[in-house]
């Protein structure tokens, strides 16, 4: 869908991607589900709409990809 409407858009001049799902809990807490569900929000989907999309940016085109503050910041609980 969003392929489509670039397309019938003539095009993007930029793309800004961006994830930032956590599941809360203590590395012990975490089990590979909660990792595989992090990992397809965070990385496999930015990744997946970057592929779908990339032919339609433009010359010049800008792409940004952002994720979760929590590098920054820091939070309890969000060890991964």
């Amino acid at each position: 869908m969003l392929a489509e409407t670039a397309n019938n858009a003539g095009g993007l001049d930029g793309l800004w991607l961006n994830a930032g799902y956590a599941a809360l809990g203590t590395p012990e807490e975490v089990d590979a589900s909660a990792l595989d569900r992090m990992m397809a929000a965070n990385v496999r989907g930015p990744m997946l709409q970057l592929a779908a999309l990339s032919d339609h940016l433009r010359d010049g085109a800008s792409v940004v990809v952002t994720s979760s503050s929590s590098t920054y910041e820091g939070a309890a609980a969000t060890s991964l």
